[in-house]
């Protein structure tokens, strides 16, 4: 996600300062497109106008990790920057603090309080929540609950697996919608938030939902490709998958509850509006899951 908030942000005419744990290829290959990299944010912390934390916790197995990176760095960091500096603290949330919601109403609004009667099914969503209280005291801040992110940079296996099964012709089925959320629109939703006066939470996503059938058409469709061979996805087959860790306990909750979020909050209060770059996304995976090592 760093990524390519910093691409899209550099190429609106944005500077750009990432602090960050590890001068990885990453850090290497934003500098390289005029990021200015720091070792720590107090370098800049009073010259911002927006300070964006983008940092998560999700492929950790510790419950001091997700409690450090999703609530106690961002109070922690969030307090530090409003005591020096007026601008917008903006927050990277997750529809995973909704767990299993109840009722059949779709889109999802956002409630009238903070995870207000929410009772998250991951450690994950958990945490999100506890970091989200955190946040929302503090005087200028927004707080982004994104979906399932799809496109290039992720180094999590979901994506880079997902595009190599239909590149062999393999596909999963299920038409439960939920909502997802490609790169550029979230770094718009970012940049909407950072320029926006108003403070609160919001649900952002692509203008439409999606389906595990539609997501594996489409990315065999932008590599030239049919799928000849579809295995169902049932409940049972997300509950057994779940055991295997909190990405796919998350993704269990977003795909069997369908989770569809609404973003009119969003376009409302902080001008967020979506694209429908999905298929152009898809073409950009492509290239970049089709090559091997970091580009």
């Amino acid at each position: 996600m760093g990524t390519n908030v910093t691409l899209h942000a550099l190429s609106s005419g944005h500077e750009v300062w990432i602090a960050v744990r590890s001068r990885n290829p990453y850090a290497e290959r934003l500098e390289r497109s005029g990021a200015l990299i720091l070792s720590s944010h107090r370098e800049k912390i009073r010259e911002a106008d927006c300070l964006v934390y983008l940092v998560g916790a999700l492929g950790r197995r510790r419950e001091a990790d997700y409690l450090e990176l999703q609530v106690r760095a961002p109070e922690r960091i969030g307090k530090e920057f409003a005591a020096v500096n007026s601008g917008k603290f903006v927050y990277v949330s997750s529809v995973g603090v909704l767990g299993f919601p109840g009722g059949s109403e779709r889109p999802i609004r956002e409630e009238k309080e903070i995870c207000e009667g929410l009772q998250p099914g991951t450690l994950h969503g958990r945490t999100k929540c506890m970091g989200e209280k955190a946040i929302s005291s503090l005087p200028n801040h927004a707080i982004l609950r994104f979906p399932i992110i799809y496109g290039p940079y992720s180094r999590t296996p979901l994506w880079r697996g997902i595009m190599r099964a239909a590149r062999m012709g393999l596909g999963i089925r299920n038409s439960n919608p939920f909502s997802v959320i490609s790169t550029a629109n979230a770094s718009r939703a970012v940049e909407s938030a950072c320029a926006s006066k108003a403070s609160g939470f919001y649900y952002a996503s692509d203008p439409s939902p999606a389906t595990l059938t539609e997501v594996f058409s489409l990315a065999a469709e932008v590599q030239g490709r049919d799928v000849e061979l579809w295995l169902p996805m049932g409940s049972g087959i997300l509950n057994l998958l779940s055991h295997f860790g909190e990405l796919f306990r998350l993704a269990r909750d977003i795909i069997s509850g369908s989770l569809v979020v609404s973003s009119e909050k969003a376009q409302r209060e902080i001008g967020y509006q979506p694209l429908d770059v999905r298929r152009e996304t898809f073409k950009v995976m492509a290239q970049y899951y089709g090559k091997s090592g970091f580009r």
